[in-house]
């Protein structure tokens, strides 16, 4: 058992920066399926709002704003479903190229 703990640290580290929140996510990642792959296009209200390319607009989690405030199109980005979809936000955003993860709901 500590030995499958520290081989899953040691996977999820070097990608995630080894943080426990960081190995969580990414072993959520794991779990969950990617619905979505586009790009940035356009980072709007301080961070608050990101619309892809694909046309689809969403909504940043407050806490999470100053995080995608510095996003940049045309960052690739992955979009799954949260730990809890009931919740009012209930996806998350990887940025690809920060590999930040950050809690979104869909406007359009």
């Amino acid at each position: 058992m500590i030995c499958f703990l520290f081989s899953t640290y040691l996977l999820a580290a070097p990608s995630m920066g080894g943080s426990p929140a960081e190995i969580a996510i990414a072993q959520h990642e794991r779990m969950h399926e990617v619905r979505m792959h586009s790009t940035i296009s356009e980072v709007s209200s301080g961070g608050r709002i990101i619309t892809l390319q694909n046309g689809t607009q969403w909504t940043v989690y407050p806490e999470d704003v100053p995080y995608t405030s510095g996003w940049l199109g045309p960052a690739p980005v992955e979009i799954t479903k949260g730990p809890h979809p009931d919740a009012q936000y209930p996806f998350l955003m990887k940025n690809k190229w920060t590999r930040k993860i950050v809690s979104v709901q869909r406007l359009t």
